[in-house]
């Protein structure tokens, strides 16, 4: 005797009767979607369906009109949530490329004061007074000693503050070294 369990497969028209109620389930789940309030019996008319049949369909595949009414508030949620994300994806991308512009505006405006004028002229210096933060750690009589020979005495500064005169005096060569 053979093994049935194994040979046993869906008779072709309990597959297009499941596929039918599949179809008339995504219509039924869309219209709800659309309208919660949806009056059944004139949807059924509509689409010329007979609640009958559909409802013993639905009931053979485990569905019903109440299940496709709640699969509905599922995919109204759903739709809602990606919305609201979508809305907080752009706002975001458009606060970045807001502050990216302020950046962009205010590195500008700093060249344009000078900050970025080129090499100091002889015999002018940059005075840096220490952060006013008492957490911060100060140093006292630092001597930097740059390659072309320059050489700087610090009385007193913050590693803030030597790491910013160190970037500066950078910008500064290369400046020159670009007007040469």
């Amino acid at each position: 005797m053979e093994d049935q369990s194994q040979s046993i497969s869906p008779s072709p028209a309990i597959s297009a009767r499941q596929a039918i109620t599949e179809k008339v389930w995504n219509l039924l789940v869309s219209a709800y979607t659309d309208n919660l309030s949806l009056n059944l019996d004139r949807f059924l008319r509509q689409n010329h369906l007979n609640r009958k049949r559909v409802e013993e369909n639905l009931a053979e595949f485990g569905r019903s009109f109440e299940s496709a009414r709640f699969a509905a508030i599922i995919a109204r949620r759903e739709r809602k949530k990606a919305l609201t994300r979508a809305r907080n994806e752009k706002a975001r991308a458009d606060r970045l490329a807001e502050r990216d512009a302020i950046r962009k505006q205010k590195a500008e405006q700093k060249q344009k004061e000078g900050w970025d004028a080129g090499p100091l002229p002889e015999g002018m210096f940059i005075q840096f007074y220490p952060g006013k933060n008492d957490a911060a750690q100060t140093y006292r009589g630092i001597s930097v000693n740059f390659p072309d020979g320059t050489n700087l005495t610090l009385q007193e500064c913050s590693a803030e503050g030597l790491s910013s005169l160190i970037d500066i005096y950078k910008r500064r060569k290369e400046a020159a070294a670009c007007s040469l």
